[in-house]
């Protein structure tokens, strides 16, 4: 305020000050989710669902890893093209992450290998989970004369005091034996023990 009674403001335009700023917030966003995402499918990329298994780890909660692969997949490849499969990779994707909970995790693992965290300590519940995969992709139409979708998988507990490492050799195991004794079926491997019989089997192609 002035001896003569006056007061003077300054005053500072911030509109482009808060306009960059929400351009760089925006930029950041997108970087992160860019970080986190397969480029082709759209869902988690190998770090992010592995980081999400992590987390999952040093919480000390109980849950269900499945690993999942496409079957006959490189059949697809080889006999309609790598854009064909690329197709059949979004897809399977898209048809996984409209069955699943919001809660769980689901992400790409590398080729046409993808990993599904189960937030619940039931198996029941990751196996009704899986059962409703297994129907979409039954009625996922690909278009490919005499092929059909389908999915072998290994699951396993995520337990307290289990590794990574530990976790993905079992659902890696269970998931080689779904693949020698036909596909198109779900094996469950706990602890060390060999895996089970099919969780899931519907016709088992070989």
């Amino acid at each position: 305020m002035r001896d003569d009674g006056w007061i003077i403001y300054v005053g500072t335009d911030v509109t482009q000050l808060n306009a960059s700023e929400r351009h760089l917030r925006l930029a950041r966003d997108a970087l992160l989710r860019q970080s986190a995402t397969d480029d082709l499918t759209g869902v988690s990329n190998r770090r992010h669902i592995l980081a999400r298994l992590q987390e999952v780890l040093d919480s000390a909660q109980d849950g269900w890893a499945c690993v999942l692969d496409i079957d006959h997949f490189k059949r697809i490849n080889d006999s309609y093209g790598h854009q064909t499969g690329d197709d059949v990779l979004v897809r399977f994707a898209r048809a996984v992450r409209g069955t699943i909970r919001l809660r769980d995790a689901f992400g790409r693992v590398g080729g046409e290998e993808f990993l599904i965290l189960f937030a619940t300590p039931h198996l029941s519940e990751a196996s009704t989970a899986l059962q409703r995969i297994r129907d979409a992709l039954t009625a996922e139409t690909i278009g490919l004369p005499d092929v059909t979708l389908t999915v072998s998988g290994g699951l396993t507990a995520i337990a307290v005091g289990d590794t990574q490492a530990q976790i993905l050799r079992r659902a890696d195991l269970a998931l080689y034996c779904a693949k020698q004794n036909g596909r198109n079926q779900i094996r469950l491997a706990l602890a060390d023990d060999p895996p089970s019989d099919p969780l899931l089997l519907s016709e088992a192609r070989r």
